[in-house]
């Protein structure tokens, strides 16, 4: 993928994979009814996708932060 694509192009495509799964993960595309049928049917299983969400977001950001340095210089 680095060879067809400048670094900027993979970096972004990575920042924006990460965060996609994220947000799948975390639930939040779900409307509020779903959420909360989810969390009443199985509580520890949406309190783990929201902290995987959360984790998944946080390497996100070394990702977006590279992204940032590249712009701004």
């Amino acid at each position: 993928m680095l060879f067809d694509y400048s670094f900027y192009a993979a970096i972004q495509w990575i920042a924006g994979a990460l965060t996609i799964v994220a947000i799948i993960l975390s639930g939040a595309l779900a409307n509020g009814d779903r959420v909360r049928s989810n969390y009443a049917t199985n509580q520890e299983r949406t309190k783990t996708g929201i902290f995987t969400g959360w984790n998944i977001l946080i390497f996100a950001i070394p990702f977006y932060l590279v992204m940032m340095y590249i712009e701004l210089f």
